[in-house]
């Protein structure tokens, strides 16, 4: 088949791919990932597409616009060769503008915002119908602008940062065991505080018991020279200074 194909067209620029750097994050979004530039008019031939598929085999599909440059839809490279490959598809596809396949296909084409988060559109992309899983996503970087992102790019992203989620949620887990231990220690050394104080404390407690009851015996004996003897003018001054009476 080929054989068949001829030469690139004058009329559409060859494909470009946007290479862009990978240091992907959690928030990271498809328009940070490399993405195909590859548009032609609806109007060209299928044999215009052909040799471009041919010379590009990592371009997983075209873009497909209108006269005046719009988005009418996409055909991916599966789709093309599976149709150009079928019976009669050299007569329905090869030599029939490129409109034809993608009327006759009535594929659902996945077109997303270039802010979309690669996690989110993995998750959009496997939802998709069996026979489309592998096809590329449209992504419309501003409105109006479109460019194709291939679909094994994406999950090899998603995959990157699942890597990336797992490594975060393994240090969050061992901080979280380090701060559990530093509690722990914590905990411990505030009960062995804690015990220290409380022996001295229970001690002091317990004979105050004992002292209580041997100011009350000291006190009944000043009492009773208080009654016997006849205090001195020293004794009474000391008993004045000393509010004896209140204490």
């Amino acid at each position: 088949m080929f054989a068949l194909y001829e030469s690139y067209s004058d009329s559409f620029t060859v494909p470009n791919l946007e290479v862009k750097s990978q240091s992907l994050s959690l928030e990271s979004t498809i328009q940070e990932l490399s993405l195909q530039d590859f548009l032609i008019k609806s109007s060209y031939l299928g044999k215009d597409i052909a040799p471009v598929f041919e010379a590009n085999p990592l371009l997983p599909g075209v873009i497909l616009t209108d006269h005046e440059g719009k988005f009418v839809g996409m055909i991916s490279r599966r789709l093309f060769f599976e149709k150009i490959g079928s019976r009669y598809g050299i007569e329905m596809f090869y030599k029939r503008p490129i409109e034809a396949l993608d009327c006759f296909s009535k594929i659902d084409v996945s077109i997303l915002p270039g802010n979309t988060l690669i996690v989110e559109a993995a998750q959009k992309s496997l939802d998709r119908r069996p026979e489309s899983l592998y096809d590329p996503i449209v992504v419309e970087i501003e409105p109006n602008v479109y460019r194709l992102l291939d679909v094994h790019q994406l999950l090899v992203a998603q995959s990157k940062i699942h890597e990336l989620t797992s490594h975060l949620l393994q240090k969050q887990t061992q901080a979280k065991a380090i701060q559990t231990e530093k509690m722990a220690s914590l905990g411990k050394m505030v009960a062995e505080v804690a015990h220290e104080i409380r022996n001295p404390v229970n001690c002091i407690w317990n004979n105050l018991i004992f002292l209580t009851s041997y100011l009350e015996e000291i006190s009944k004996l000043l009492c009773a020279y208080d009654e016997v003897l006849d205090p001195s003018p020293i004794i009474n001054r000391i008993k004045e200074k000393i509010e004896y009476d209140s204490l």
